[in-house]
């Protein structure tokens, strides 16, 4: 059976957040819940345009009645030039910075993996050739030890 709307907003286990007003270029919601999905929508009739949504999370330790949670807000990945056609740059840092292995991956946009690279030479700027890679928007994912950070790119030609 598909419950409908009006079933989901009475849903007592169904975390929702309301954005009152007009948004702006750019919006940042800190929300403290759980769950599986996300669903965004518009309230009344109108637009809605969206040109990239991340929702980021932590791992839950310590049982399910303990959180324990660390997201730095130092690290950081540039990509340039964005566009590109040849060659990504890529600049990162961790605030871990243990020196450990650093695990590049490229996904598509369907998200299948196209390339796969492992970083050890501690180097925290590596050139990235693209060139066989088709036209079409990519995301980059940077992961080292517990965090991973992940950008979108496009290959315009």
């Amino acid at each position: 059976a598909t419950a409908s709307l009006d079933d989901l907003r009475n849903d007592a286990s169904i975390f929702e957040y309301f954005f009152n007003g007009v948004a702006g270029l750019e919006e940042t919601l800190t929300l403290n819940t759980e769950g599986r999905y996300i669903r965004i929508q518009l309230a009344n009739n109108g637009i809605l345009h969206m040109a990239e949504v991340q929702v980021m999370g932590c791992l839950i330790t310590g049982g399910v009645s303990g959180l324990t949670a660390y997201i730095a807000p130092s690290s950081f990945l540039e990509l340039s030039p964005v566009p590109t056609n040849s060659t990504l740059n890529v600049n990162y840092f961790f605030v871990n910075d243990s020196e450990s292995t650093v695990q590049l991956t490229i996904f598509d946009n369907i998200g299948r993996q196209v390339r796969n690279i492992t970083i050890t030479d501690g180097n925290l700027s590596q050139q990235i050739e693209v060139s066989q890679l088709t036209t079409g928007a990519y995301l980059l994912q940077l992961e080292k030890d517990d965090e991973v950070l992940v950008k979108r790119f496009i290959i315009r030609r």
